[in-house]
């Protein structure tokens, strides 16, 4: 849990940060919040309409969680969550040659490479998974991804050297 919470504490300064350097940021920031803002109220509206008002409160605090729950799609069986990989690979990968094509005008070609080869990963597995494959890959390709990055990320700033 706090991994992930440094992770996307990381991952708001990074997309700060980008947006600081870019000509429109602060203009592209504030529409960002406005969305996230008004889709937050309307979820916490949906959510208070359907509940009593004895427990709405612990009803909008659990809404983040049984959000997740149903998003986990633990219940999809194997060969269907591959080949939604491999659909899902496939279309990143055509986004990445098209942002290629026209000079990479808004990212850099290191990001590019970065999500192209997530991409490619995604749809190699997603193939191979979708022929009966009886284990899932990615779910331990994630965590070893994240062990690995916050070990590079703590040799990066002094903090361990093994």
């Amino acid at each position: 849990m706090a991994l992930g919470l440094m992770l996307l504490v990381a991952g708001v300064g990074w997309g700060v940060s980008a947006l600081a350097q870019m000509r429109d940021g602060a203009k592209i920031l504030f529409i960002i919040l406005a969305v996230l803002t008004v889709e937050v109220a309307a979820e916490l509206v949906i959510a208070a309409w359907m509940v009593t008002p004895i427990h709405g409160i612990l009803h909008l605090l659990s809404l983040p969680l049984r959000l997740l729950r149903l998003r986990s799609g633990r219940n999809t069986p194997l060969p269907k969550k591959n080949i939604t990989r491999a659909t899902a690979g496939a279309f990143v990968l055509v986004g990445c040659a098209a942002v290629a094509f026209y000079g990479f005008p808004v990212i850099g070609w290191q990001v590019t490479a970065v999500i192209a080869a997530l991409a490619l990963l995604y749809l190699c597995v997603g193939i191979h998974g979708s022929q009966g494959a009886r284990f899932d890959f990615m779910a331990v390709f994630w965590p070893c991804a994240v062990a690995l990055g916050c070990l590079a990320l703590l040799i990066f700033i002094g903090g361990f050297w093994p």
